[in-house]
C-alpha cells in the first residue's frame, strides 16, 4: 500500500525559518517578509490564475506544469495560521511538533529533542491583522 500526504492531513507543515540572531537584530524586517507571505498566499487565493502564471514563469514552468505540481497544496491564510499557533503556544502545531520531534529521534534522524515551544514563534503571525 503507498500512503501520501492526502492520508495524514496537516502533517506535511511548510515553514519558514529564521536565525535567532537575524530577528534579534532585524526583527521589523522579519516581520515584513511575515507580512509579504500572507500578502501573496492573498493574492493566489484572489487571482489564482495570474499568481500561477507568475509563480510557473519564476519555477521555468509552464503554467499548467506549475499547476499540477501545486494540485492538493493548500495555502494556509492568516487566520488559518493565527490558529494554528495559538495565542499562548497552544495552537495544534505544538502537539503536531512535538510528534515529529519524537518521531524523528526514535529514529536516530535527530541525536536531541529540542523543545518545540523555543522553535517555534506565532509573535510574527500574532501581529497581523
Amino acid at each position: 500500500m503507498i500512503i501520501t500526504s492526502h492520508d495524514y492531513p496537516k502533517t506535511i507543515v511548510t515553514t519558514m525559518v529564521v536565525d535567532v540572531e537575524l530577528i534579534a537584530s532585524r526583527r521589523d524586517d522579519v516581520q515584513k517578509i511575515v507580512s509579504a507571505y500572507f500578502d501573496a498566499v492573498w493574492f493566489i487565493e484572489e487571482h489564482p490564475k495570474e499568481a500561477y502564471a507568475i509563480m510557473a514563469e519564476a519555477e521555468g514552468l509552464s503554467t499548467e506544469e506549475f499547476v499540477h505540481h501545486v494540485e492538493g497544496i493548500q495555502y494556509i491564510d492568516l487566520a488559518g495560521n493565527k490558529a494554528a499557533f495559538g495565542t499562548a503556544q497552544n495552537g495544534e502545531l505544538y502537539p503536531i511538533g512535538r510528534d515529529l520531534v519524537t518521531f524523528l529521534y526514535k529514529k536516530g534522524i535527530i541525536k536531541t529533542q529540542p523543545d518545540i515551544n523555543e522553535l517555534l514563534d506565532g509573535s510574527f503571525v500574532q501581529k497581523l491583522r
